[in-house]
């Protein structure tokens, strides 16, 4: 798994979808910075 910091940033991104961690956690513990204005998943307009 690694630290914190070097955890892979689409599973950060999936865990703030699944709504495990919130954006700003995923920001100050893993630092991954999402967009929470834009949806993201399956279907939707990934880039």
């Amino acid at each position: 798994m690694g630290t914190r910091k070097h955890r892979d940033p689409e599973m950060v991104a999936h865990d703030v979808r699944e709504e495990y961690v919130s954006v700003e956690r995923a920001a100050s513990v893993y630092g991954v910075v999402l967009d929470a204005c834009r949806p993201c998943g399956p279907g939707r307009d990934e880039k």
